[in-house]
């Protein structure tokens, strides 16, 4: 299971190059809107797995097609020479060799997501999506070239993968305004935090106190009321 990245994008402009913005989307089934709204898969990436199979590699004659339903194709030497051909068309048109690689170049992450609408005001709308692994920056470079009228400013954050940072995106190019890392579930942007993550990692090297949030602060007292008079906290 990938790690979880949650993206907050807030792109401001004119009303009506939002409004352009979203009606250049080409919503999917019930509304849904994709990264591939915008940016479609080729159909090839989507016919050949090449990613776990380029140029046929791993695949065996005479035997059912991989990690498929019970209705996959039996693997023949045409099959094999379609997914040689797939190889190279991949590479000499895009640059990149399967799905994964694709999504990754164009999108900053290993799958197309689907963004949700949280807000819409005036002159700024806040879109919401979960990425795998890495937030979708190649995708939002791509949106802030293709649309230079507005702003994106998008706002990743995931604890299982450690980091979090804000990055602002226009005209096609992009700047990080802010960005840190997960310690121990404290996520330190500025010096303030990462004082406040000094104090209670010396606390609990110095009092042998396991952290455990629901008691924590329970066994710090104990451990402080062992202290000598003269054995002040270094803060």
């Amino acid at each position: 299971m990938a790690n979880c990245v949650f993206n907050t994008i807030k792109i401001t402009g004119k009303n009506e190059d939002i409004e352009k913005y979203l009606s250049d989307a080409n919503k999917y089934e019930n509304g849904t809107i994709r990264f591939s709204s915008w940016i479609p898969v080729p159909e090839t990436f989507i016919k050949y797995d090449t990613t776990n199979y380029p140029n046929g590699e791993g695949l065996e004659i005479g035997k059912p097609f991989p990690f498929v339903d019970d209705n996959a194709p039996i693997v023949t030497q045409e099959l094999i020479d379609e997914y040689k051909a797939a190889t190279k068309l991949q590479m000499e048109q895009y640059g990149v060799v399967g799905w994964y690689d694709y999504n990754c170049k164009t999108y900053g992450c290993k799958w197309d997501s689907g963004l949700e609408i949280k807000s819409q005001y005036d002159g700024e709308l806040t879109l919401y999506c979960n990425t795998p692994w890495s937030p979708p920056i190649n995708f939002f470079l791509t949106m802030s070239e293709r649309y230079p009228e507005l702003s994106f400013k998008v706002d990743s954050d995931s604890v299982e993968s450690g980091f979090g940072a804000v990055y602002l995106l226009e005209n096609g190019s992009g700047t990080v305004l802010e960005s840190g890392e997960y310690y121990d579930g404290v996520y330190i942007r500025d010096d303030e935090k990462l004082r406040i993550l000094i104090r209670k990692t010396w606390l609990w090297l110095r009092y042998n106190c396991i952290y455990r949030p629901k008691w924590f602060l329970s066994d710090l007292l104990l451990k402080l009321r062992k202290t000598e008079p003269d054995d002040e906290l270094p803060f």
